[in-house]
């Protein structure tokens, strides 16, 4: 490894912060709309839904656990995706 003490007028980027922000923006998008579309529909097949047929201290884990990771939410979405599909092919 070569270290160099003196000052380089060099921008080295390791990572762009546009992506981490475009992805904790989708993140939080998708976590409200989950959260709408849980409470309006009680009886979809939602994860949400079952977190909140628990009892209280399980309730209070998970609903930590589905905010902090990030997998459980896009499943939420996929599923609220196929249901709105599956009622617009209902209709026609």
């Amino acid at each position: 490894e070569k270290v160099i003490i003196e000052p380089v007028n060099q921008v080295i980027e390791i990572g762009t912060k546009e992506s981490d922000s475009s992805v904790g923006f989708i993140w939080i998008v998708s976590l409200i709309i989950s959260f709408i579309y849980a409470f309006k529909n009680k009886n979809s097949n939602l994860l949400l839904n079952k977190i909140s047929h628990q009892k209280k201290e399980l309730k209070i884990l998970l609903y930590i656990l589905y905010i902090i990771l990030v997998i459980p939410v896009f499943i939420d979405i996929v599923i609220i995706i196929t249901n709105i599909v599956k009622k617009y092919q209902l209709k026609q």
